[in-house]
């Protein structure tokens, strides 16, 4: 949300983390941790309370959540969360991810998860160890970890910096932070979703787009780059789809073909013969220059 002030920000994302919305829950953080499955990880209102940790012995993870297996690697995908709640908005730093870092520690291999289950650990906790069987899939190396680290305070420079280190020497996306102002404009598009309002230029080869003009509108069909479509406004922060009622796809069978998509880096020149391709219904005005021969 442009311009919003770090004190605006916190005061929007305590209106669905505070004790008044803890719906059972007794700590602030967890209360956040389910906030975000719903909403960010797309799962059920139900469903989500199974996957926090609202306890003190929680050797600093406030949540789980086991994706299934991809189809082609047959690895399962732990979601290790960890938040933090600040009594009041300020920064954060780097210590935080650290922290997180650490805590991954505990679920990289089979002897770190034995020496997790030999601690005290909130009930929750280790049920939810059992539960997925997470012990049973890292003997077996089928078990990969990613880490969530999500706060209600600022994360400093250093600590995105720290996050962007860790992504590029682990060589994959396997740790992701969220502070205030990520979360700020998803607590606003669900109290009041509303269009998004900005400029897109769409860049396309010439040779890969059919243009037609009508009295009333102009039609163009033509291949963007993915990496292109990522970077438009209301994608990062999910105000694009205020609108559908689905809102985020759930990590299920749908998601993973589309996952599988990505990768496959040798079939994204096909790409257009595979998919029936993305409807994009821009208002006007439109500049020229948009659809110039380039």
């Amino acid at each position: 949300m442009p311009g919003m002030s770090l004190k605006d920000a916190y005061e929007t994302v305590t209106q669905v983390a505070a004790p008044t919305a803890n719906e059972g829950l007794k700590k602030e953080r967890a209360i956040l941790v389910l906030w975000f499955l719903r909403h960010v990880y797309g799962i059920d209102d139900l469903e989500a309370y199974e996957f926090v940790c609202d306890g003190d012995n929680d050797q600093g993870v406030d949540g789980l959540f086991l994706e299934d297996a991809d189809p082609d690697e047959g690895t399962f995908t732990l979601h290790v969360f960890q938040s933090e709640y600040p009594a009041t908005p300020k920064n954060v730093g780097v210590g935080k991810i650290k922290e997180m870092i650490g805590t991954l520690e505990h679920f990289k291999s089979a002897p770190a998860i034995k020496k997790l289950l030999s601690k005290k650990l909130e009930p929750e906790l280790k049920q939810l160890i059992t539960r997925f069987g997470l012990l049973d899939k890292a003997v077996a190396g089928k078990l990969s970890v990613r880490g969530v680290s999500v706060t209600a305070g600022k994360l400093s420079d250093d600590a995105r910096e720290l996050v962007a280190t860790t992504n590029a020497n682990d060589g994959g996306q396997v740790l992701t932070a969220y502070d205030v102002f990520d979360l700020a404009p998803i607590v606003q598009a669900f109290k009041s979703p509303t269009t998004v309002k900005g400029t897109v230029e769409v860049k396309t080869d010439a040779k890969y787009r059919f243009v037609l003009s009508t009295p009333q509108s102009r039609i163009a069909v033509c291949a963007v780059p993915g990496s292109e479509i990522v970077k438009w406004p209301g994608i990062n922060d999910r105000t694009l789809f205020d609108l559908n009622v689905r809102r985020e796809l759930p990590r299920n069978r749908v998601r993973h073909a589309l996952n599988r998509a990505i990768r496959r880096v040798a079939d994204h020149p096909n790409f257009l013969a595979y998919h029936n391709g993305l409807t994009v219904v821009l208002c006007p005005p439109f500049r020229e220059a948009v659809w110039a021969n380039t």
